[in-house]
């Protein structure tokens, strides 16, 4: 995490749902091909 990932108070739910969904898209790029792909996302012990 960084400056990129500062986020000012007040927040909608909405927002931060997309920046989430974004930082997910981004960690999976960064690993595509190392996974199973039928294992389900993964970010650190957090399997969805």
């Amino acid at each position: 995490l960084g400056a990129w990932d500062y986020l000012p108070k007040p927040i909608s739910l909405e927002y931060l749902a997309e920046r989430i969904a974004s930082l997910l898209r981004i960690n999976e790029a960064r690993h595509s091909g190392t996974q199973d792909p039928t294992s389900g996302r993964r970010v650190g012990d957090l399997v969805l």
